[in-house]
């Protein structure tokens, strides 16, 4: 990452505990991610490990988790994006999201 330093670094995950959809994502994407989240007309998390979501979005930490992926692309000035879907959910539904997310970033919609 710090060769190639890209614009936005999308991380795809899966929550065990996750009831809903959820993404944890810099402050600069935060609004984008706001208005997408809710077109995919799935369960979103009102809050995750503690942190309160708006529309499936985390942003307000003060700060990324120490130790994170998403600590080291703050501090590098990258946007990131990490999007958590329920592993209890099949897989193709956990594969599509993902996807329809990724292209509703990358597109600009």
């Amino acid at each position: 990452i710090k060769q190639r330093m890209p614009s936005i670094v999308i991380s795809l995950h899966e929550d065990f505990d996750g009831k809903g959809v959820y993404v944890y994502c810099s402050q600069d994407i935060k609004e984008k991610l706001e208005s997408i989240l809710p077109k995919l007309n799935v369960k979103l998390v009102k809050s995750a490990y503690g942190d309160r979501a708006s529309n499936g979005v985390i942003s307000d930490t003060e700060d990324p988790y120490h130790g994170t992926l998403e600590e080291q692309l703050s501090k590098m000035n990258i946007s990131y994006c990490t999007i958590e879907t329920p592993t209890k959910w099949p897989y193709e539904k956990r594969a599509n999201i993902h996807r329809r997310i990724v292209e509703a970033l990358l597109s600009g919609a």
